[in-house]
């Protein structure tokens, strides 16, 4: 019995011996490979093993946490030789691959890996857009135009231009919003249109201080950040936008990022990211009102539609009616029932819950024929020809219009400006009356130097007029461009502009023409001109798009603000130019052009 014990004991002595060469922990792989718990700590979901984080459960202790995203680890459990457990993911979280063979396939960094924390299903996420929100986000839909959470846009941008809107972007840090191009009341951050200086409407930019912007740090002082950062809301085009990009910081549960802890899902079978699921629609959308009545060839606004709440629209949406769904960008005469919106298949971001589903629309839409030109309303006059004009097939550039007329000193006019030999450009006091002094300042600082009131369009006939406008840039000034309109009604129709003045909000290929009544965009000098003119309490309309914008496709409604706000005699000219718009231009909604730089014709070099 003595020996036998004699026997354990060497054996014994010789197992710690053993154990005290070897860099790992035998009690600790036993346990690993024979304990319940560490198979009760991990579970399966959808056919994936998910294990928590190092925090809550961490065998051995072995496991360690790096700064780098580019970090391998290899955990102190290696059940072969040619295992290859690497992550690239700093989260503080286990990462257990799904696929077997002793060698791991599946590599995720934690920019796109879903916490299952958050209870959601192992799809991947784009690292452009933040996932679902959790329960302690702050975000409402409101600060971006009903914009979910999903759809919001995180990364940099540095001098960048966004496509289309509405988008919605998350900020840590803004440098610049310094364009936009007036559209749907402008930016805003975290729900409010930030001010230029002095507090005037600059449509929410900042940064671009040459145009009465605030530099952004100053612009964005007062505002209270949102989950650690600032919402944008841009519902249009921007540009010359520079931000710091970021995840929402939500308190209990922001999105997973190189910094979080949780688990980690790792799936070797391809997931479908999130807003592109192809199954149809389980939620109906809802379509308001038709407009009753329009004019053909002149655009008419579609009934709104809403997904779960959130608008529906472009090639979301496919219409149908009876007899057939009117064109609501250049419709025919006619009456139109039954009209109907169905959310298209391939729908995306909010409206893909509402894909295949189609809601029904109220009333009924009439469309009557446009009423004849008034030789009385052709506009100011100034006569010509277009002797420079080349024929349609040379115009070789597509753009975009909008509209205004502010009344300030054209950029143009101030001394020192190129303007492609033409001199620099005249003028106005409040009365109309030429200026002789190039330097006096504009009246939108509180200076006597107004547009030229006879500087509204006119016509020549039914399809050719003249008129000036605001380009993107000051080498535009002096410059003459033929325009061909493309669309809303007044199709093959031919404006030709001189550009005397330059937009802090217009981008390449855009003309906004100076049409009296089209808004006062960033500035307003035109109300106090009006008033020292004989109009009481001036009604210029919405700020970007002005009477039509207020009007919405009645053109007798149109009229009716010609008609009150430049009812003097002293202002005749803007009277003119206005009634222009209703009768020869059919109140056509910043059409779109095919277009070409002219020379100048003489007819417009008199007015300059």
């Amino acid at each position: 019995m003595k020996k036998l014990c004699s026997i354990l004991t060497l054996l014994a002595l010789m197992g710690i011996l053993f154990f005290g060469c070897s860099d790992k922990n035998p009690l600790e792989e036993f346990y690993l490979l024979s304990s319940s718990d560490a198979q009760e700590a991990c579970s399966y979901e959808d056919y994936e093993m998910v294990c928590p984080s190092s925090s809550s459960y961490d065998p051995g202790g072995d496991y360690e946490d790096s700064s780098s995203s580019n970090s391998d680890y290899s955990s102190t459990y290696e059940p072969s030789s040619n295992s290859n457990n690497s992550s690239s993911s700093s989260s503080a979280g286990s990462t257990i691959s799904s696929s077997s063979g002793g060698t791991s396939s599946s590599v995720v960094s934690s920019s796109s890996a879903r916490s299952s924390s958050a209870g959601s299903s192992p799809s991947v996420q784009s690292s452009s857009s933040v996932a679902g929100p959790t329960n302690n986000c702050a975000y409402q839909a409101s600060l971006c135009g009903g914009i979910a959470f999903d759809d919001i846009i995180t990364k940099s941008f540095s001098n960048a231009s966004l496509d289309e809107g509405p988008n919605c972007i998350f900020a840590l840090g803004i440098t610049r919003l310094g364009n936009e191009n007036g559209q749907g009341g402008g930016l805003k951050v975290n729900g409010t249109k930030l001010a230029g200086n002095n507090g005037a409407d600059v449509g929410g930019r900042c940064g671009n201080t040459d145009w009465g912007q605030q530099p952004c740090t100053d612009a964005i002082r007062n505002i209270q950040k949102i989950d650690g950062g600032y919402y944008i809301y841009a519902p249009a085009w921007a540009g010359d936008v520079t931000t710091t990009g970021g995840n929402p910081n939500c308190a209990g549960g922001s999105r997973p990022s190189s910094s979080s802890g949780g688990s980690i899902i790792i799936s070797s079978s391809s997931s479908t990211p999130i807003g592109t699921s192809s199954s149809a629609g389980t939620v109906t959308p809802v379509c308001g009102n038709v407009p009753a009545s329009g004019t053909a060839g002149q655009a008419l606004t579609a009934p709104s539609v809403t997904c779960s709440g959130n608008p529906v629209t472009g090639s979301n949406l496919t219409w149908s009616g009876t007899p057939n769904a009117p064109s609501w960008t250049n419709p025919n005469a006619g009456t139109y029932t039954n009209i109907r919106a169905t959310v298209s298949a391939g729908a995306t971001g909010t409206a893909q819950a509402c894909r295949n589903q189609t809601a029904n629309c109220s009333g009924t839409l009439t469309v009557s024929q446009p009423p004849p030109p008034s030789s009385s309303s052709q506009g100011g006059g100034g006569g010509g020809s277009c002797e420079t004009c080349v024929a349609s097939g040379q115009l070789n550039q597509n753009g975009t219009t909008t509209r205004y007329w502010d009344g300030c000193k054209p950029s143009c006019a101030w001394p020192g400006k190129q303007t492609n030999g033409q001199g620099t450009a005249k003028t106005c006091n409040i009365s109309g009356g030429t200026l002789s002094d190039a330097n006096a300042q504009s009246a939108c600082g509180g200076g006597p130097a107004f547009t030229c009131m006879n500087q509204a369009p006119w016509s020549i006939n039914d399809n050719m007029s003249f008129g000036f406008a605001a380009s993107h840039t000051d080498g535009d000034c002096g410059k003459c461009f033929q325009l061909e309109f493309t669309g809303a009604g007044v199709s093959g129709k031919t404006l030709v502009v001189m550009v005397s003045n330059i937009g802090g909000d217009v981008r390449q290929g855009q003309f906004d023409l100076m049409i009296p009544g089209g808004g006062v965009g960033q500035f307003d000098a035109i109300s106090r001109q009006l008033t020292s003119n004989g109009v009481s309490n001036p009604q210029l309309g919405v700020q970007y798009g002005g009477f039509r914008a207020t009007c919405g496709n009645d053109a007798s409604c149109v009229q009716r603000m010609c008609n009150n706000a430049f009812g003097t005699s002293a202002l005749s000219d803007l009277k003119h130019g206005c009634d222009w718009y209703v009768t020869w231009m059919k109140i056509a909604d910043n059409p779109s052009i095919k277009y070409k730089d002219i020379p100048c014709p003489a007819a417009l070099k008199a007015k300059w």
